[in-house]
């Protein structure tokens, strides 16, 4: 169809080779409507494909397992033509062989406003839920965008284009095997991150778990700026939630929490320049090396109101992570600043340097580092051991999840170990070294314990009277 008008209302479409919908140079409107199974894999898009048009999604439209991009909107340079979604608008199980499974759009001006679903979308290359040419894309509604997957940009990748939230947009559970957990922003790229916006346990393999950006220029109020914006338990290799190369970055009224990056950047690793971080807390990340919750490979600028808390080291099999004193020996007179944002300021152990940067570090005190585990402890488990998560061989005790001394137990049946405080001791055992016998046990010999109960041999309690002799 080409220089005309096309309006669908409450139509399905099912099981079409090459787009269902195909159009050029026009205006072309979806509202209810259902495109399911549609295999678009060896042309445009699976659905719709419009060229040098304007798309309109709207009212309770499904997208379901179609191939080869539900959505497709190209236009070329300088025409930037716009594709809207409104309504109630879901995305399902839709595939691309290269690009954008739900969604490729090419020079359009997208919007996306109402309440809108993107789930369990896959590329094959990038964007799996959406990908934007030189395209701006705007998420303005009520937006959920979980468990998309591709090897860059899981859910969104955005290529010299721009793309900013608003209102009550959560990502989750999305999965990069390379870089951007959640999103993918390069080539010169701005995004802007605001309203109610929320990225929750977002992966990639190798950087940013829940962004990554190369080369950008993060314009207006900056890459995050809401008051209720908040990053928590995204993974990577650095940069465990964000991650920045060469841009330019403002953070501010967020919440990093629970972040982990194997090496650097437990939250937020950069290399180009730090704009500001403001009224932000970073609470209990991790990372392996540097940075438990920033590492900084550029230049940090200003800081107000930052607090940072609990933030410790992930460490390999064979150590647990632990705080020692800062005037310990084996922490080498470092100061927890130092340890917990690498890099930041310029003189991270001193406290007037500290304050005068509007950084507030709780337990101060103290530094975090890993340290080996003694006899006793279980060495071939999982890396990221903490204190409190120590792993007992039978046989050893401690007396509480706190403490970092093992005790060898009295008797080693009676000590069954584990990682769990007050479960080390066997049945019928109970206190210290698990020496004492439980209430319906009975002591015996080298500190063992007999249960009291009929069934046990050696029960003195319901014992039949057998005479010597007749």
């Amino acid at each position: 169809m080409d220089g005309s008008q096309l309006e669908l209302d409450s139509v399905s479409v099912v099981g079409s080779f090459g787009p269902a919908v195909e159009a050029s140079e026009s205006q072309v409107t979806a509202t209810d409507c259902t495109f399911s199974n549609n295999n678009g894999s060896s042309s445009l898009a699976g659905a719709i494909f419009v060229y040098l048009g304007n798309l309109t999604i709207g009212g309770d439209t499904r997208f379901l397992e179609n191939q080869g991009s539900a959505i497709g909107v190209w236009n070329i340079l300088n025409s930037f033509d716009r594709a809207s979604i409104t309504g109630k608008t879901t995305f399902s199980d839709n595939s691309a062989d290269l690009r954008g499974g739900a969604i490729y759009a090419s020079y359009t001006a997208f919007s996306i406003d109402g309440e809108t679903s993107f789930i369990n979308n896959r590329a094959s290359e990038t964007g799996g839920a959406i990908y934007m040419l030189s395209s701006t894309l705007a998420a303005t509604g009520n937006t959920s965008v979980l468990d998309n997957v591709a090897p860059s940009g899981g859910a969104v990748d955005v290529f010299r284009g721009a793309f900013s939230t608003g209102g009550q947009t959560t990502f989750v559970e999305n999965t990069s095997g390379g870089v951007g957990g959640a999103l993918a922003i390069s080539q010169d790229s701005t995004l802007s991150v605001s309203g109610l916006t929320t990225f929750l346990e977002n992966k990639a393999d190798n950087n940013g778990g829940m962004a990554f950006f190369s080369s950008g220029s993060l314009e207006g109020s900056g890459p995050v700026n809401t008051t209720a914006c908040v990053f928590e338990r995204n993974s990577a290799d650095d940069g465990g939630a964000f991650y920045s190369a060469a841009g330019y970055d403002l953070v501010q009224d967020c919440s990093f929490q629970a972040n982990f990056a194997a090496l650097s950047g437990g939250a937020l690793l950069h290399s180009g320049v730090l704009v500001g971080v403001h009224n932000t807390a970073f609470q209990a990340n991790r990372a392996g090396e540097d940075g438990l919750a920033i590492m900084s490979l550029g230049i940090a600028e200003n800081f107000t109101d930052v607090t940072f808390a609990e933030n410790t080291f992930y460490c390999a099999p064979g150590q647990y992570g632990s705080d020692a004193h800062f005037l310990d020996e084996e922490v080498a007179d470092t100061c927890r600043l130092e340890v917990v944002c690498s890099r930041c300021v310029s003189s991270p152990c001193e406290d007037d340097d500290m304050l005068d940067n509007g950084i507030s570090v709780l337990e101060d005190n103290v530094v975090p580092h890993c340290k080996a585990v003694a006899v006793g402890v279980n060495v071939s488990g999982n890396a990221g051991t903490t204190l409190q998560t120590l792993d007992l061989e039978s046989g050893y005790y401690r007396t509480s999840a706190e403490s970092d001394i093992i005790l060898e137990c009295h008797r080693e049946e009676a000590c069954v170990g584990g990682s769990t405080a007050g479960e080390y001791c066997a049945t019928g055992y109970q206190g210290a070294y698990c020496a004492a016998c439980e209430e319906g046990y009975a002591s015996g010999l080298q500190y063992s314990c007999k249960s009291c109960g009929g069934d046990n041999a050696t029960s003195a309690i319901g014992k039949p009277l057998i005479p010597d002799h007749v």
